[in-house]
């Protein structure tokens, strides 16, 4: 589901989920054949004309970064909240993020004329939305204009039996990328937080372990749940769980709300031997419990050490361990499930 571009560049998504991918071609049946092939696994959106397209993206599409970068003002309290509130957003999957392109459409806009046209890969600067390309032929000309623009080399050929499997890596490939850059500004304002302290975002090491359970849990949507990282995780069903995760200076903090909200002493005893953590940590979950069964929120505790080359690259003090548990159980989580739009029902209103 999600890997990192390179090891100098590592950051976790505070949200991830599939998108829509817009497909451009003026041949009506090459494009319905490339659509069945794909909307099984991926939403997508059709155009014979590239026209159409330029107006229905600039008209529909409200960016990934209108969204969520501007979220940063917000208090990282509210921001939280905001996260969570997102898996009841029925329109979630219709971002566009990534677009396929017919490079040749005689007598209509080209695939780098709809490129220029969109704003969004402009010679030499980054973009946060992708195209792929797709082309019948090659010549020298295109192989130019390729190498100028920031797609680089991000071109499919429509007559290779393998075209299909090519276009869903690249687009898994672009979206992971887009999720990071998006995540940036997020994950170093919690870092910066003195209370919190948040740089398991920015510690690649960690992705083996959250990459084996997306892969045996079919996790296809997460987002940040806590102010330390954790993460709430959707299947295509939106059934859910929780990866939970602390820092030692976590750890800490949950003695300390642990305390505050009467805990008795065998719950400080757990979470201080590090053996257990306590999955409630924002004020929130607490103050929606007029009880707590402090049983049901101890979770066992699993350690693994923080990566200092990730920490390194962002100039950001390592935490020597971390603390970390995946659950489908968290009790009295406050979430309708009724209200969350799945993804595959999703993907069946979409036939």
């Amino acid at each position: 589901m999600f890997t990192p571009i390179n090891d100098s560049f590592c950051v976790l998504p505070v949200f991830y989920r599939p998108t829509t991918v817009m497909l451009v071609d003026d041949d009506p049946d090459f494009l319905k054949q490339l659509s069945n092939q794909l909307s099984d696994q991926l939403p997508v959106i059709t155009f014979t004309d590239p026209d159409k397209a330029i107006q229905y993206f600039e008209n529909h599409n409200v960016g990934l970064f209108e969204k969520w970068l501007r979220r940063t003002s917000k208090d990282m309290a509210t921001f939280i909240q905001d996260s969570r509130q997102e898996i009841y957003n029925p329109n979630r999957f219709k971002e566009i993020i990534v677009s396929v392109l017919d490079y040749d459409m005689p007598g209509k806009k080209s695939g780098f004329d709809v490129m220029n046209t969109m704003g969004e890969a402009i010679f030499g600067e980054m973009s946060f939305h992708s195209y792929i390309l797709l082309t019948g032929k090659r010549f020298s000309e295109f192989d130019e204009k390729l190498a100028a623009m920031t797609v680089g080399k991000n071109f499919v050929s429509k007559w290779d039996p393998n075209r299909v499997n090519q276009l869903l890596d690249c687009i898994a490939e672009k979206s992971a990328r887009a999720f990071q850059w998006i995540s940036y500004p997020v994950a170093r304002e919690l870092s910066r937080e003195p209370t919190e302290k948040t740089n398991f975002l920015f510690d690649g090491h960690v992705l083996p372990i959250l990459n084996k359970l997306i892969q045996e849990h079919h996790i296809c949507e997460l987002y940040l749940f806590d102010k330390q990282g954790s993460y709430i995780l959707l299947d295509e069903h939106a059934n859910l769980s929780w990866f939970f995760v602390r820092s030692d200076l976590g750890m800490v903090n949950s003695i300390e709300l642990a305390k505050q909200y009467h805990a008795p002493s065998w719950v400080i005893d757990a979470i201080q031997s590090k053996e257990k953590l306590l999955s409630l940590y924002e004020k929130e979950d607490f103050d929606r419990l007029t009880t707590i069964d402090w049983a049901n929120y101890l979770l066992p505790a699993t350690v693994f050490k923080g990566d200092p080359r990730y920490m390194k690259a962002f100039n950001l003090e390592p935490h020597s361990d971390y603390y970390y548990a995946f659950t489908h159980e968290f009790a009295e989580h406050g979430i309708d499930q009724k209200r969350i739009v799945s993804y595959r029902r999703y993907l069946d209103t979409m036939d």
